[in-house]
Formats: structure tokens, sequence, C-alpha cells
């Protein structure tokens, strides 16, 4: 969440009692907030969690209700100005039976139960351990009909969309993966449903290991209010780790030697339009800028390499016209272990 100045984030299979939470919540006082619905039959298995990030949020004003214990989480907080932003967290029961179907009209009840006493999701997100379309598992097949119908009649209910399917129609990525001595199974299980208005001001949809061992991969997106002004990347700027790198710091003392021969020789011979201590000063930026980008670029971690290059291999993969729905699996399991 650091990292990646990730402001809310839906944890599943959270396993923690009341007093583990405020355990949690009093050793990261100054970073998380976070709020759990424990499984009332056995906290040690099962859970669920909203972590909001206080370094990224106003925490203060979050409000949360349990809809479902252990299932289904209701938070709102104040977000831009006077907007309220309402986050739902699930994680669903197991598809193959009747239950994931149950799950979905039981929230939906839920939420109309509350009338105007609880805000209407703008996302919903978490584990739904459900596909809505054959192509999100690998091999691909439909999940049992009920239980997508009931998923689909809370979801118009409340005009969500699927904000990677609608940024990717037609690309096949995976969620939660098994290993390919378990099978080699995939599904895009993990998901963050959005608001329709809410939809033209999401970006940067993606699908990328979450940093920890587990077989579910993270699922994000950046939402920003609709009535915000553009906020472009900003200047560029130097990267921290290169700052006190020390065979930088030569090459970039030797471009400013040559600067300092450049003012010099200009104190002797004078200056023009073309030629001055401010074209001098602008060249010499220049070429630190094309050197520190140089620089950056291949020290970038070997890991981080590898890893982007086999994210992309897996997606090439998934996406091959080509191969057979087994050699999709068996290949991208491969790759996956």
């Amino acid at each position: 969440m650091r990292e990646q100045r990730i402001g809310i984030l839906s944890i599943q299979e959270t396993r923690l009692s009341d007093d583990e939470c405020l355990s949690l919540n009093e050793r990261y006082h100054n970073t998380l907030d976070i709020v759990n619905s424990s499984n009332p039959e056995d906290e040690n298995n099962g859970g669920i969690a909203i972590a909001f990030n206080k370094t990224v949020l106003d925490t203060s004003t979050v409000k949360y209700t349990t809809l479902i214990p252990g299932r289904a989480i209701h938070a709102t907080l104040s977000w831009h100005g006077n907007r309220k932003l309402c986050v739902v967290a699930v994680y669903a029961p197991s598809a193959g039976g009747p239950d994931n179907e149950e799950f979905w009209m039981l929230l939906r009840n839920k939420l109309a139960a509350q009338g105007n006493n609880l805000h209407k999701p703008d996302i919903l997100l978490g584990d739904f351990n459900l596909v809505e379309d054959a192509p999100d598992r690998l091999p691909p097949h439909n999940d049992r009909i009920g239980s997508v119908i009931a998923l689909r009649e809370l979801r118009a209910a409340l005009n969500l969309k699927d904000g990677w399917r609608e940024t990717y129609p037609d690309q096949n990525a995976y969620t939660f993966f098994q290993t390919h001595r378990q099978g080699g199974r995939k599904s895009r299980i993990d998901r963050i449903y959005i608001h329709s208005s809410l939809l033209p001001f999401a970006r940067d949809w993606d699908i990328n290991s979450s940093g920890v061992h587990t077989d579910h991969k993270l699922v994000t997106a950046r939402i920003s209010a609709k009535d915000l002004p553009y906020i472009g990347r900003g200047r560029w700027s130097m990267p921290v780790f290169l700052i006190d790198d020390k065979r930088l710091q030569a090459m970039i003392d030797v471009l400013g030697k040559a600067l300092q021969g450049d003012l010099e020789a200009l104190a002797e011979s004078g200056r023009s339009t073309e030629d001055n201590p401010q074209r001098a000063f602008k060249r010499f930026k220049d070429k630190v800028i094309a050197l520190v980008r140089t620089e950056a670029k291949q020290r970038v971690p070997a890991l981080e390499r590898k890893a982007r290059i086999l994210k992309d291999k897996i997606n090439a993969t998934m996406n091959d016209g080509t191969l057979d729905e087994e050699e999709k699996r068996l290949t991208t399991s491969v790759l996956q272990d």
C-alpha cells in the first residue's frame, strides 16, 4: 500500500479476530485504519477486511457496517469536498453450490433494507468466487447460471460496471492461479465493479502480483472524482535511488567541468544570441537529464525486468489465437510456477 500509494485495499480470508484487528490498528496507527468482519462461526477461517491508507486518505470520516458477517462490509468516507465515497467489499462463497447465488440475493436485500441509511456503493470489489463469462476461466466454462444471474441483477440494481473488462473487452487475464501440479486452472474471480458515472474517471486498470505469497493477484485502478481538474504527470525529477550514486556523480562532474570551461571561454570571447552562459547552462542541464534517465533505465533491478517480461509472456500466451485452451493452460502454468 505504501509503495503503490493504494488508498483502499480489500482483503479476503483475513482470519482476524476483533482483538487482533485492534492490535493491528494500534501498531500501524500512523499509516493504516483497518475495519474487519470475522467469520462468526470460526474466527480462524474466512473473514474480510478493508484497509485504508492514512497517508493517502482522511480516514477520520470512515464509517462502516457489516452487511454479512465474514462476507461483506459496507464503508463510507469523505472524498473530495462534500462528496462521499462508498465501498462494499465482498468475499463470496464458492460458486460450486447454491451458497454463492444466495449470497448475492442476501446482499441485495441487505442493501435495499437499509434504504437511505446507507449510501449505495460506488465500488463493489473483492473475491467473487464466480465469473460472469466463460472466457474468464481457463479452461473456459460457464459458472452456475443461478449465481451469475443473481450477481448481474445486483449489478443492474446498483448500476455497476466491470471496470477491467470495460477497459480490455477482448483481452484475457486471470487473478487466481493454480500451480501446474494442482491442475493449472485459472480464473478472474477477483474484480472491481464501479458505478457507471465514475467509470470515465477510472484509469490504470491492472492485474499484478500482490507482493506476498498467495495464489491470488492484485486488481488495481485509480479513480478520480468527476469534478476534479486534470492533473498531469508533473515535472520530471531525478530518481531518489540515484542521488548518492558515486559513478553517476563522477559523470555529472565531468559535464560540470566542461560547462565551466565553456563559461570561461565565453568570458573571453564575449556572448552572442546563439552562444551565451544561459544557453550553455541549458545544454548542460539537458545532458544531465539525458544521462540520469539512461542510468535509471539501466539500473532497474533485474528482478523487476524479469517479472515484466514474464508478465508480457503470460499475457501474450493467454491471448494467442493459435493455441488451444489446453496449450494455454499448460504454458501459462509453467510460466507462473
